[in-house]
């Protein structure tokens, strides 16, 4: 018998069906009216009924895991520490929480899947790329699915199939296994939290203090999809659509959804979401067997979804693993999405609805800085060079209009807040791009030619340093501190924007740092106005190491430790940067002073919810007797906890 559905509208209109949130079938639906988006019913209605699937081999299922439940406590602290967090954080910290008790659950290794070619004839369908069949012997009977234990989602898919060429009937029946078991393994860790809460809780955490810095999601979509995926009311097969296509866009939101929920939990500090641990790798799991049953397809007509899942998986790999080689691949996926969807060019966007077309402009600025940075930084090889274009880079910050991304029914949502989101965010590839192309410029002249003008290079410098001076005034830090007389709805807003005026004040810094050390390299000391004295540039290079750790100091430490192995990547460079210090300068006063800030950051590094530990240790290597001499003058034992802890 057919699984039961939930009461809908006849018919949806194109935009609540693209975006798979309900409608309520008017003429001008409530949903376009509130994202300003043309309302139209041009798709056909689809032929409804149950679709005939094969039958795939069983196979042998790993055996289960268990889990340890920590039981729940109270939060109650509303002290003057939590000013800094956000109405929706500190309304959080009063409910109930399981304890921060770790679970480690041992899952399945991911199987290798990809979609048969096969599709249902249908007017709407499209065809997934061509993949060989092998061929299997067929089993009459269905495969039997048990409840199993906490991070076994995997198990269950295995039950139902995973070999390549799978029939593809059975590809909804394998996420509703994936779905059903993450459902039950959340249901049973975070009782009393429900599943829906759970996830609740993610995407507010991500609009918090993700979203201003990375504005690629639309809030209303995500909601939605949390509602359908994990309401606990929901008992019907979430996954089945009317053509494959609705399918497979069913499946890329509950990807989306997941990921994201592994990416929040992955790096939010306990203080924040106390059950990151249970969420983080299951979530992350389950999004990557979902993308690897439609990887085909999804490359072959990717979306904003494809590039923002993988953006996700990247982050959370990041701080789950530390495998920064798989974290790299998979970002540099994404920035290969961008490439091929040819993003940088605004007529490649005219195609798309607004909303999508909105995501993809986020995408691709927030990709394109990620590659900028790497050229800034060389630590990965980076794809987004402007030369490397079929075309001019013409791509907007936004369309004609600004699209709300935000819940029009939060009390800081509004045109004029995400507006201001929007401008803060274009920060961030300014300074990384401007940087990159200073830095490359003065590579180039240091290879070639050292005694060619210089002019340019000192323009470009002076580009860069001029972008703050730019800083509008809602970033500025007397505008951004929080007090209790403010609304909820301007709380908010302030924490959003201090995590923007966060991410721009250390990336700038850290970037001075760097470009003064590009030019010691490549002897152009002038372009910053020096001269080729030793002490002269110790002394500058300390000058900018002191503004780099009072910016540090003035910001609020939760929002460093939002920011994760990111903001330990800046720290680590400028330690690295005093090393260099301590051991080719032989003043008194600049070694003293070296040593000092190198303390300071090693007790930052310490204190961070991260991989403080590998950080330390790689310091400690690169110059042991001053570690020792800087852990000496910090007079913290946490240092040697750390140093006696092996990195995983």
């Amino acid at each position: 018998m057919p699984p039961t559905r939930t009461l809908m509208t006849a018919r949806a209109c194109d935009s609540c069906r693209r975006r798979k949130v309900k409608c309520d079938g008017s003429a001008v639906c409530a949903n376009c009216r509130t994202s300003q988006l043309h309302c139209q019913y041009t798709i056909p209605s689809r032929k409804r009924g149950p679709k005939v699937s094969r039958t795939v081999p069983l196979h042998d299922a790993p055996p289960p895991a268990t889990i340890h439940t920590p039981s729940p406590t109270t939060q109650t602290d509303t002290g003057e520490s939590q000013l800094w967090l956000s109405p929706t954080s500190r309304q959080y910290h009063a409910e109930v929480q399981p304890s921060r008790e770790s679970i480690s659950p041992r899952l399945p290794a991911p199987m290798a899947m990809t979609i048969a070619s096969d599709v249902a004839e249908s007017p709407n369908s499209i065809p997934t790329p061509h993949t060989s069949h092998t061929s299997h012997t067929a089993h009459t009977s269905q495969p039997h699915h048990t409840p199993l234990d906490i991070g076994q989602f995997g198990n269950s898919f295995a039950l139902s199939g995973s070999s390549p060429g799978f029939a593809p009937g059975n590809m909804t029946q394998k996420a509703q296994a994936i779905r059903d078991d993450l459902l039950q393994l959340i249901t049973s860790a975070l009782t009393p939290v429900s599943a829906l809460e759970a996830v609740n809780s993610c995407i507010d955490l991500y609009m918090q203090y993700t979203f201003p810095t990375a504005p690629s999601v639309h809030e209303p979509t995500l909601r939605a999809s949390a509602l359908s995926f994990f309401s606990s009311t929901n008992t019907a097969d979430v996954f089945q659509g009317h053509t494959r296509l609705e399918e497979i866009q069913n499946l890329r939101a509950f990807a989306l959804l997941i990921a994201l929920c592994a990416s929040v939990s992955s790096v939010m500090p306990e203080s924040l979401l106390a059950y990151r641990q249970v969420l983080a790798k299951p979530c992350l799991d389950a999004s990557r067997e979902i993308m690897r049953s439609i990887e085909d397809f999804d490359i072959a007509q990717p979306n904003s979804t494809s590039i923002a899942v993988r953006i996700f998986h990247s982050n959370a790999l990041e701080h789950i693993t530390g495998d920064s080689t798989l974290c790299y691949y998979i970002l540099g996926q994404a920035t290969l999405l961008i490439r091929s969807m040819r993003l940088h060019d605004e007529e490649a966007l005219k195609s798309h609805d607004a909303i999508e077309a909105q995501l993809l402009r986020s995408l691709f600025w927030q990709i394109y800085a990620a590659d900028q940075a790497s050229a800034c930084l060389r630590n990965r090889p980076f794809f987004l060079h402007e030369l490397l274009f079929d075309g001019e880079l013409s791509v907007r910050p936004h369309g004609e209009s600004v699209i709300p991304m935000v819940d029009p029914a939060k009390l800081w949502s509004g045109d004029v807040f995400e507006e201001r989101i929007l401008i803060g965010f274009h920060f961030l590839p300014r300074l990384w791009s401007s940087a990159a192309k200073l830095l490359s410029g003065i590579r180039i002249h240091g290879k070639e030619n050292l005694g060619a003008d210089k002019t340019h290079l000192i323009q470009k410098y002076m580009g860069f340093l001029g972008i703050l001076d730019r800083l509008p005034h809602w970033l500025q830090a007397a505008n951004v501190i929080i007090s209790r007389d403010d609304s909820e709805g301007t709380q908010f807003q302030k924490t959003a924007f201090w995590t923007q005026r966060c991410t721009i004040l250390v990336t700038f810094q850290c970037l001075r740092l760097v470009i003064l050390q590009q030019c010691v390299d490549c002897k152009v000391w002038d372009v910053m106005g020096l001269n080729d004295e030793a002490l002269t540039l110790s002394m500058v290079k300390i000058g900018i190491v002191n503004d780099f750790l009072q910016t540090l100091d003035d910001i609020p430490f939760i929002y460093l430790q939002i920011k994760g192995e990111p903001t330990v990547q800046r720290i680590r460079r400028v330690g690295s940067v005093l090393l260099q210090i301590l051991d080719n300068v032989t003043d008194e006063i600049i070694v003293m002073r070296a040593e000092h800030y190198f303390a300071r950051i090693l007790d930052i590094l310490a204190k961070l919810d991260s991989k403080s530990s590998a950080v330390l240790a790689e310091l400690k290597e690169l110059n042991p007797a001053r570690f020792e001499s800087s852990r000496a003058l910090g007079e913290s034992t946490t240092f040697l906890d750390l140093l006696s802890h092996q990195p995983p």
